[in-house]
C-alpha cells in the first residue's frame, strides 16, 4: 500500500494510454472550426464507437469497483468519475443526434473530455495506487486485460458479422 512512486503502475497503464488517445480528441474538439465541425465530429464518434464505449464500460465493470471495494461506494472520486461518464454519454448522444454540431457543443464535449481524463490520471489512479496492494493491482491488471480483450472482440467487424448472422 502507500506508495511513493509517480511512475504509474502497470495494471493501469492500458486505460492510461486510452486516456491519452481521449486528450488528442478532446484537443480536435475544443479546435474545431466551422469548417472543420463536421469532420471532428465523426472522427469524435468514430473514437466513440471503437475505442471510448469500451473503455467507459472496462472502468465501469472492472476498475471503479475495485476502487470501491476499498474507498466504498460512496467515495468522492468514485461519483465524479462516474457523473463524467454520465455526461460524456449524453453529450455524445446529443452529437450524434445532429449533422450540424456547433462550435460550442464540440468545445463543451472536449473540455468535459479533458477533464474527466485529468480527474482519472490526477486523482482517481493515485488513489487506486495507494489503496491496493501489490498483488491487488496485479489481479486488477490481468482483469482490466481480459476485459479490453474481450471488448476489442466485441467490437470487431468480424463479431460484428457474427451478430448479423444470428439475427
Amino acid at each position: 500500500m502507500a506508495k511513493t512512486s509517480s511512475k504509474r503502475d502497470p495494471a493501469l497503464i492500458p486505460l492510461s494510454h486510452d486516456h491519452h488517445h481521449a486528450l488528442v480528441i478532446a484537443m480536435l474538439l475544443r479546435r474545431a472550426t466551422g469548417e472543420t465541425a463536421s469532420g471532428t465530429r465523426q472522427a469524435y464518434l468514430d473514437f466513440w464507437r471503437h475505442e471510448c464505449a469500451g473503455h467507459f464500460h472496462v472502468e465501469e465493470q472492472v476498475l471503479f469497483p475495485a476502487h470501491a471495494e476499498v474507498a466504498g461506494a460512496d467515495d468522492p472520486l468514485l461519483a465524479r468519475a462516474l457523473a463524467d461518464h454520465a455526461e460524456i454519454r449524453a453529450l455524445t448522444a446529443a452529437l450524434a443526434d445532429t449533422s450540424g454540431p456547433t462550435g460550442a457543443q464540440l468545445v463543451e464535449l472536449g473540455d468535459t473530455l479533458s477533464a474527466h481524463v485529468r480527474l482519472e490520471e490526477r486523482e482517481l489512479f493515485p488513489a487506486i495506487e495507494n489503496e491496493l496492494t501489490d498483488e491487488q493491482l496485479i489481479r486488477l491488471g490481468e482483469r482490466i486485460t481480459e476485459a479490453e480483450r474481450i471488448t476489442v472482440a466485441l467490437d470487431s467487424p468480424s463479431s460484428d458479422d457474427d451478430r448479423r448472422s444470428d439475427g
